[in-house]
């Protein structure tokens, strides 16, 4: 049975990329992206209709709404893992995220076989960290333990 992932980014093309790649990919048989999207703030009734399991959704520091929008979709479709997907690398946004009910966080630098994973770690009710931004995470532990 195959994870339904929805793709939300406000990039067209980087999303319309992440659908071919999924069915180019040789590792992710198991990912279907069933609807790609213009935009994190993606209809809830869309959602609903749709059913995924996954929703990789931009999360834009100059939008102060994202961390609600993650909320309120949580709040309606309890059983959907969300992935933040961003550019921007520092630690307080991440955390942000996590604690909106994201579950998992990735750059939009990660390779395909990033996300993938990505979406299978969530999906194993785990939690998934950018490679890119692990070593950072412990770092900034270290200095405030």
């Amino acid at each position: 049975m195959s994870i339904r992932v929805v793709v939300a980014d406000n990039d067209t093309l980087y999303s319309e990329c992440l659908s071919i790649l999924s069915r180019k990919h040789e590792d992710v048989d198991e990912i279907e992206i069933i609807s790609v999207a213009g935009s994190g703030k993606t209809n809830v009734e869309h959602l609903r209709k749709l059913q995924p399991d996954v929703m990789i959704a931009t999360v834009d520091a100059s939008d102060p709404n994202w961390a609600q929008m993650i909320r309120q979709i949580l709040d309606r479709l309890p059983n959907i893992k969300i992935i933040a997907l961003s550019m921007v690398k520092d630690m307080q946004f991440l955390l942000e995220a996590f604690k909106a009910g994201a579950s998992g966080y990735l750059l939009k630098s990660c390779t395909f076989g990033e996300i993938a994973r990505a979406v299978t770690t969530v999906m194993n009710d785990d939690k998934h960290i950018s490679d890119e931004l692990t070593g950072s995470l412990i770092e900034d532990f270290l200095v405030r333990s």
